[in-house]
């Protein structure tokens, strides 16, 4: 079967601001919608979009040490921890802190999405810095509690077809900050929160555990390698 063309009729008072013809923009499935019974929070209310940077330049200067995380370093809410530290980056960076949530706008159909945990930040030297790609935006709760449910929540299959539908651009299709935090969060999600939120807290400390065993496993079979080979 050949798919339907969705049609979206706007006025032209009905457009953003700038008057942006871009169709990407008025597509109907950019929208959760809920039941009317239903109740809920923007994803705004929760979390800051922190957009801290370090630029090459301050990191040279201080002689700092840094651990970056590209696009494809994150992934279905994990972030790699086994890589090297660095002492230059090339481009600015994004800070990130551990109790964030870092997701990429860039195709979120690769569904890279990250829980930055404790265990990552304390395994390096405290003076180290942690940062990203300026393709992540970094959410940071507004209060104490943890944001680690926003995980499972921003890889749900609804949620993830949103922002699917809402890239924009052919090349290098990206959402916008407004789509990420106009996201409804309902009532039966936030009833949920804490008991989301340390089931990732836990998945992501057993897969730090899976990532120290197998990096010594390798690193054993190396040193036998060594031995033997000429």
């Amino acid at each position: 079967m050949i798919p339907l063309a969705i049609i979206s009729i706007k006025c032209t008072s009905a457009l953003d601001e700038g008057l942006i013809l871009t169709p990407e923009r008025y597509h109907p499935g950019r929208l959760l919608t809920i039941k009317k019974s239903t109740s809920g929070i923007y994803l705004g209310d929760l979390v800051n979009i922190t957009s801290k940077t370090i630029s090459p330049k301050a990191i040279e200067k201080n002689n700092q040490s840094v651990y970056v995380l590209d696009t494809g370093d994150v992934f279905e809410g994990r972030i790699r921890g086994d890589k090297d530290i660095a002492y230059s980056i090339k481009s600015q960076k994004k800070i990130i802190q551990a109790e964030d949530v870092i997701i990429s706008r860039l195709r979120p159909y690769l569904r890279q999405v990250g829980f930055v945990d404790k265990t990552l930040i304390e395994k390096f030297h405290p003076d180290t810095i942690f940062c990203c790609s300026t393709e992540f935006y970094v959410l940071s709760p507004k209060k104490s509690e943890s944001i680690a449910f926003l995980v499972p929540y921003l890889l749900s299959d609804s949620i993830h077809r949103i922002l699917c539908n809402s890239v924009e651009g052919s090349q290098h299709p990206r959402f916008n900050e407004e789509v990420l935090l106009s996201l409804i969060i309902p009532e039966t999600i936030l009833k949920k929160r804490e008991h989301l939120s340390k089931q990732v807290i836990e998945a992501i400390k057993r897969y730090r555990d899976y990532e120290e065993t197998i990096y010594d496993s390798i690193k054993n079979v190396n040193y036998s390698l060594e031995e033997i080979l000429v």
